[in-house]
């Protein structure tokens, strides 16, 4: 279901995808202390400091990130 609606939505699906599934770990490892998170990380297509936040834990640190959405 998720997937027909963001085909839908976006025509750039597999980054949508991607994105949801960041948000969905996330939410697995935070659920208990933030009950919303999945929904508050895909709010706004992605563009919000929760999403970034939970990317930063997917991201090589050795790196400088830029926390801009392409």
């Amino acid at each position: 279901m998720v997937r027909q609606q963001s085909r839908k939505k976006c025509p750039d699906w597999p980054r949508t995808l991607y994105s949801e599934a960041v948000c969905a770990a996330c939410h697995e490892m935070w659920s208990n202390t933030f009950a919303t998170f999945n929904a508050d990380c895909n709010a706004e297509r992605f563009r919000n400091d929760k999403f970034r936040k939970c990317l930063d834990h997917f991201t090589d640190r050795s790196e400088p990130v830029d926390n801009k959405f392409p």
